[in-house]
């Protein structure tokens, strides 16, 4: 308004310069207790940037110490790693990496909401931010690491390139970790199996419906070989088939019917 009342009027583009210097003046200059007499959004987005920077800050501090941690129990882990040589390095190293970038996510996080859990409401567990608050937060509780024999792995493939993604400068680094696959379903797994047997053979049949107006097409139908009564060309005898239709209720020559199939003879009656 002084500005204003100086110089006769102000612009547009006298006003973005006026936000501009006032902006960078608070977030520059101003420090520390200063700022916490700074009022109106102006002194507001300079705590929370102060916080933002000294809350990264923290986080890669103390992922660089844990990051450094594991590459020296890596590189003299000897024959394989010991956990009761880790514990107690790792453990609360994971803890205050944890803390640091629950206090970074969590900017505004209100009273009630423990930092140390970031609940799905506050950061989607589908998300990778997530997934690297999930690892520390694992790291920082000896019960949930793996087996001896699968803690290697964990801390090499897992633990190192999530901490080398969150930190790195990069402004869109690659995610370092495979997506998850899903699992097939039943219907999936039923299909491959057949696929692999040599898949089955389907009949399509034409539709019986009048509707469908394809009279010539169940007329010219061929049935599968095996459902189709043999013909005899006088030449069966000499070569018998070993295939029975399933349509006839003829006994091909060279089966015997069952004797629970053959007619029993007429009783005479004594009268």
């Amino acid at each position: 308004m002084a500005f204003a009342e100086e110089h006769d009027g102000i612009r547009v583009s006298e006003v973005k310069t006026l936000l501009a210097d006032g902006s960078e003046t608070a977030s520059d200059d101003e420090a520390g207790a200063e700022l916490a007499d700074i009022g109106g959004l102006a002194g507001l987005r300079a705590l929370i940037d102060l916080k933002t920077k000294s809350g990264v800050a923290a986080f890669v501090e103390s992922a660089a110490a844990l990051a450094a941690a594991v590459v020296s129990a890596l590189e003299s882990k000897g024959k394989r790693l010991q956990k009761t040589t880790l514990i107690p390095v790792l453990e609360p190293l994971a803890r205050v990496a944890k803390r640091s970038l629950g206090n970074v996510l969590l900017l505004d996080a209100p009273g009630d909401v423990d930092v140390r859990k970031l609940p799905e409401s506050e950061l989607s567990a589908a998300s990778h931010w997530y997934k690297v608050f999930q690892t520390l937060d694992h790291l920082g509780n000896r019960e949930s690491w793996p087996e001896a024999k699968g803690l290697e792995t964990w801390l090499r493939q897992d633990l190192l390139l999530l901490l080398d993604w969150a930190t790195s400068r990069t402004k869109k680094p690659e995610w370092p970790l495979e997506a998850p696959v899903a699992p097939k379903s039943a219907d999936a797994v039923m299909r491959g199996g057949l696929e692999a047997l040599g898949g089955v053979v389907r009949v399509e049949a034409p539709s019986l419906d009048p509707a469908d107006d394809n009279g010539a097409a169940v007329r010219d139908f061929q049935p599968p070989a095996f459902l189709v009564r043999p013909v005899s060309t006088g030449k069966a005898d000499a070569e018998p088939s070993n295939v029975v239709s399933m349509l006839s209720t003829e006994n091909p020559s060279g089966l015997r019917k069952p004797a629970w199939l053959k007619p029993k003879p007429a009783e005479v009656s004594a009268e």
